[in-house]
């Protein structure tokens, strides 16, 4: 029997997902940090969202020196008051319910938007 794709990527991604927290934790271990276990399993476990943030923002700048380097313009971005994009995904998902999807555009006046909710570019 052949294992579901969903079960092979998860185990695909997930070395490179639990990479950092545990040797952040190896580290301070190894290096003797006079923290409780429970401050140090924390710290390893925010480690993860704080990556993926680091991550999502350096995906932009790298994508803003391609296209000023290119000579070309990214398009305009939505932007959200929270983090994630959340309230504007929930806004979308709205509106797609109520058979206006594309309302959460008509304010922007351009023909392209950018939008990223929870999930960086690569």
């Amino acid at each position: 029997m052949e294992l579901p794709p969903g079960i092979i990527y998860l185990a695909q991604r997930l070395p490179k997902f639990l990479l950092l927290p545990v040797s952040f934790y190896l580290l301070a271990i190894a290096i003797h940090v006079p923290l409780s276990t429970i401050f140090l399993i924390l710290l390893s476990t925010l480690s993860i969202p704080i990556t993926f943030t680091v991550s999502v923002f350096y995906t932009d700048y790298i994508d803003q020196r391609r296209a000023a380097a290119l000579g070309a313009v990214l398009p305009p971005r939505l932007s959200s008051k929270w983090p994630g994009g959340l309230p504007l995904l929930r806004k979308m998902v709205d509106n797609f319910r109520m058979g206006k999807p594309g309302t959460v555009y008509i304010h922007h006046k351009a023909l392209s938007l950018s939008l990223s909710v929870l999930m960086p570019y690569n």
